[in-house]
């Protein structure tokens, strides 16, 4: 699997998916990866699920280093938060319940959250 540096991603492929450039090298089990960038409360709950997992999380606000340390731990903006490469599945298969929405899955509880306006648009037409 290859790791871009600059945005912190796994993936398979021959560039990043998020910056597009071809500056990835092989992932090392170190290497910090993205596994969830969410919204505070989201991504406290997100980093607690982690932490109780014994996953080392390393949190960063869209702003930066520095003006999340400055502004606190919950400033505005996402936040993205990273996990070493070695526990970026067990990451996800913890996350992925909770958070379906941000990995592309279903919400086994509310569904599709497309079906509900598609749903909504049929109705504004007179389509079933």
């Amino acid at each position: 699997m290859k790791y871009c540096t600059a945005c912190r991603l796994a993936y398979d492929g021959q560039v990043c998916p998020r910056c597009g450039k071809a500056r990835s090298a092989e992932a090392h089990p170190e290497d910090p990866c993205e596994v969830i960038a969410v919204a505070d409360p989201m991504a406290g709950m997100a980093e607690d699920l982690l932490r109780q997992n014994n996953i080392p999380v390393l949190r960063e606000g869209a702003l930066g280093g520095f003006f999340t340390a400055y502004l606190g731990a919950y400033g505005r903006g996402p936040v993205s938060l990273c996990v070493p490469f070695a526990e970026l599945e067990r990451a996800r298969e913890i996350l992925i319940p909770v958070f379906p929405e941000h990995f592309g899955q279903e919400d086994p509880v509310c569904g599709d959250p497309g079906e509900q306006s598609r749903a909504e648009s049929a109705d504004e037409t007179g389509r079933d």
